[in-house]
């Protein structure tokens, strides 16, 4: 699950970094809008966190475009002002979730899984549900139907990924740069060699293969029609 922090104070959230990646959580940080904004049509994020240290008026504005644009990846506010007034306007602009900060991090975490839980449905947010297959992120294991599948850390990765984005394409510079931090066509060729030996482990008994190769473009985790 990938989580992007805007704040302008990074120092802050480096040490609650940690926390959050022990729970599967990848963290970026950006100090204002224009960054954040910049990064949001480049990855997709399954929750944005919003510190009302950066101006409220461009905070409120910002959140507002992203809705407008109809961007719906669930919002939450922290700010250091407890009024009434600030909590209804980060509502109005149709945040999801509004803390006072600094907030207990073990708090914060609750809600982001609260939100991320409701969101998908599910008794878990470590658990993703797609086609026949499950994925829980706790035990880091791969179930289609009742079969059990083994995959090493990448493989594992790349098919959560795919998963968690099967309504869209996932061009292939996004899957590199959010499993191998590269964005290089050097390594295409490692991509396309771990996609390979991927299918052939979770489609071994099967005869659906639910990745589709988009050419030129990446890949997309398709179900059967009549699944």
């Amino acid at each position: 699950m990938k989580i992007l922090v805007i704040e302008e104070s990074s120092h802050k959230w480096e040490t609650l970094k940690a926390l959050f990646s022990e729970h599967n959580f990848l963290v970026t940080i950006k100090q204002n809008t224009q960054q954040a904004y910049q990064e949001i049509q480049k990855n997709t994020y399954n929750i944005l966190i919003f510190d009302l240290t950066i101006p409220f008026k461009d905070s409120t504005h910002f959140i507002k475009h992203l809705r407008n644009e109809s961007i719906e990846t669930p919002i939450i506010v922290l700010s250091k002002d407890s009024s009434f007034e600030i909590k209804k306007q980060a509502f109005i602009m149709w945040a999801d979730d509004f803390l006072i900060s600094p907030c207990n991090p073990e708090e914060l975490l609750l809600r982001v899984r609260a939100i991320l839980r409701r969101r998908f449905n599910a008794k878990t947010i470590n658990e993703i549900n797609a086609c026949e297959f499950t994925i829980n992120l706790d035990t880091r294991t791969v179930k289609r139907l009742d079969q059990y599948i083994e995959l090493t850390p990448k493989e594992f990765q790349i098919l959560e990924y795919l998963m968690e984005n099967k309504k869209r394409v996932v061009p292939k510079h996004e899957l590199l740069k959010y499993i191998w931090w590269h964005n290089n066509d050097i390594w295409s060729d490692v991509i396309r060699s771990h996609i390979q030996i991927l299918r052939t482990k979770i489609n071994k008994g099967f005869s659906y293969d639910p990745i589709k190769t988009i050419r030129w473009v990446g890949f997309k985790f398709e179900c059967e029609k009549n699944l």
